[in-house]
């Protein structure tokens, strides 16, 4: 049953025992949050802090592998170490921070009849505030407060909090993904168009250009490539 998958979860000491550790953070708090103001301030420098002090080491896993204390002392940690630390550091910060388990797209879809904590192979955390959700995943480096990387937009999550019963949840991404193009340009006689484009990207396609420029080493190497892959600009 779901209760035995909640109690199950909240006692491990890799799951639930790493969230209650809000002590860890505690001396961290007023560092972190000296320029905060009201509680979504307060989630993003704490959203900020843990993408800064614990890179993903690129495993995944609801579980933290080694322990949160470990991740945060060595900079490096899988998905569980991560987003189970964060969920501690916003806990500790006085803010309703839950944990959402999750499948990811290449792992399948989750078995809604019966439950199978093994269909999980994902952790986010599950941010409450004024009666708006935040899911958050504070593993990409480029990766805007409140959306999810794409492998984890697959149906449905299961919410566990250590007070409350578990339950659905459905993953919806919190922006519209679009490109917006606009050319501001004259035609000469010999048929050509001299002006500027602008091309402004929001949602998943700013991601992936957040991503492209980061690989590009340097916004001139990055123009550079840009400019190879349109020949007849």
């Amino acid at each position: 049953t779901w209760k035995s998958v909640d109690y199950e979860l909240t006692g491990d000491k890799s799951f639930g025992g790493q969230i209650k550790k809000k002590d860890l953070f505690i001396p961290l708090l007023p560092e972190i949050l000296k320029d905060s103001k009201d509680e979504i301030s307060k989630a993003k420098a704490i959203y900020s802090y843990i993408k800064k002090n614990i890179k993903w080491n690129r495993y995944l896993g609801k579980y933290s592998e080694n322990d949160i204390k470990k991740a945060l002392a060595q900079h490096s940690g899988n998905i569980g170490d991560i987003n189970l630390a964060l969920i501690a550091a916003l806990s500790a910060a006085g803010l309703d921070a839950e944990a959402l388990i999750l499948s990811t797209r290449d792992n399948g879809t989750i078995n809604n009849l019966y439950p199978v904590i093994s269909d999980f192979n994902y952790v986010v955390a599950k941010l409450n505030i004024d009666g708006t959700s935040y899911l958050l995943d504070a593993s990409e480096e480029n990766l805007p407060f409140g959306l999810l990387p794409l492998r984890c937009m697959n149906d449905k999550g299961r919410v566990i909090n250590l007070k409350k019963e578990s339950y659905w949840y459905d993953l919806k991404a919190s922006q519209k993904d679009f490109n917006i193009y606009m050319l501001d340009g004259d035609l000469t006689k010999e048929g050509k168009i001299t002006g500027t484009l602008r091309i402004s990207s929001r949602g998943y396609s700013a991601y992936n250009k957040r991503n492209r420029i980061s690989e590009a080493g340097t916004i001139e190497q990055y123009v550079e490539k840009l400019d190879e892959s349109m020949p007849t600009l």
